[in-house]
């Protein structure tokens, strides 16, 4: 049937472009190669595509060995998702074992990691609520301890992190030993709060103070740039995913510490999975561009991807 509204375009001859002139976004030389029972994990990174990062995950591996054999800071941001699929023991194994100087951590992570450290067990506040359609609130023992722990913290001067970590301590829950916030104090490993006004249910307990709070969010802000500070004389940073708020305050961090006299000498700064957001990934590229920083973008699961980064690193140590 013919539509005289729509009047059919004619094909008109065009010139035959061969996929010699074409950018070609994907390369067969980049497919994983097949592996043979036993291989080892150098086999496996050797067989790792280009596209998915292979050349930056071999650089950030010596990189991070670099820095841990010459003394600089290894600073670690940590999402919630560690918790959530079990790895909250692989990352204290490498605290022990000296692989991690300062940790990074969200608010959700603190609240899931405080409730494992009491209870053995988390609630995933956010499905919970989208699942039942129904606002019930942070359980009354996290939001009771967690603002206890804030408020002795504030008396002393403290950041978030070194609070609920030093509580966490003297208080001797059953399950501290897996507790990242546990063990950061046990081992004087440094572990810093970042936070927005609302970014949980805590904020809504009857025992929550939004002042000391902000002291405790701002000295843990101090803190983190003066990690940063040190990061940036050869060390390293790496996040195990990273958003939009979690780029901004190591922006902030870097800006700070060029406001206050500090010179980055050389900053490597790691980072798993797909970022689906524009904006990070544009932001991170402008971070590419700046002097004395290096990106290693490594693309998958960060989850799957972090035991395997940890097994390249204790090889031959």
């Amino acid at each position: 049937m013919a539509y005289s509204k729509f009047p059919l375009l004619k094909k008109r001859k065009s010139e035959n472009i061969t996929l010699e002139n074409y950018k070609l976004e994907f390369d067969s030389e980049n497919f994983l190669k097949s592996q043979i029972p036993g291989a080892g994990l150098k086999s496996i990174l050797n067989s790792y595509n280009s596209a998915n990062g292979k050349n930056d995950l071999k650089e950030l591996i010596k990189k991070i060995k670099f820095a841990r054999n010459g003394g600089h800071p290894i600073l670690l941001a940590l999402s919630p998702d560690i918790i959530s699929n079990g790895l909250s023991p692989l990352i204290i194994d490498l605290m022990q074992r000296g692989w991690i100087s300062a940790i990074s951590i969200n608010e959700e992570f603190l609240i899931r990691d405080f409730e494992i450290a009491l209870s053995g067990k988390f609630i995933d506040y956010i499905n919970n609520f989208m699942n039942s359609n129904k606002i019930k609130g942070i359980a009354e023992e996290t939001g009771l301890f967690l603002n206890i722990a804030f408020k002795e913290g504030d008396k002393k001067e403290k950041g978030a992190g070194e609070a609920v970590g030093e509580y966490l301590s003297s208080s001797k829950f059953n399950f501290n030993e897996f507790s990242i916030l546990a063990n950061g104090y046990k081992l004087n490993i440094p572990i810093v709060l970042h936070s927005l006004p609302g970014a949980s249910k805590l904020h809504y307990h009857s025992n929550f103070e939004g002042k000391i709070f902000g002291n405790l969010l701002d000295r843990d802000f101090i803190l983190y740039s003066s990690i940063i500070s040190n990061v940036g004389q050869n060390g390293v940073y790496f996040a195990t995913n990273i958003d939009r708020n979690g780029l901004d305050i190591l922006i902030n961090a870097l800006e700070f510490c060029f406001e206050s006299g500090s010179l980055l000498k050389n900053v490597s700064i790691g980072i798993t999975g797909d970022i689906e957001d524009n904006s990070v990934r544009s932001d991170i590229e402008k971070l590419a561009d700046s002097e004395n920083i290096s990106i290693y973008r490594i693309k998958g699961n960060p989850d799957l991807l972090l035991p395997i980064i940890t097994s390249l690193l204790l090889e031959e140590v």
